[in-house]
């Protein structure tokens, strides 16, 4: 079954966003997602201020806002229920 929220955003990528993993290489292979493909998902995640990226020298940090850890929980809450 997919689930299909954002048109183009797969919700593994919005679960692989966490503390521990909250840089870009980190969530691409939690998400089993290319880094081009991750990038265009991130972006389209920022412009929802769903996230914010920041750049750590070479490293690109990934931050959820408040709205996102709430689709997070939500989405993990459907996940559980499946």
């Amino acid at each position: 079954m997919k689930l299909n929220l954002l048109p183009g955003v797969p919700p593994k990528v919005i679960m692989a966003i966490s503390e521990k993993n909250n840089y870009l290489a980190k969530v691409v292979k939690e998400s089993h997602t290319t880094i081009a493909h991750a990038t265009k998902i991130m972006n389209r995640l920022e412009e929802c201020k769903l996230l914010t990226k920041t750049k750590d020298g070479r490293k690109m940090i990934i931050k959820l806002t408040n709205k996102g850890l709430k689709l997070q929980s939500h989405l993990n809450a459907i996940k559980s229920l499946i």
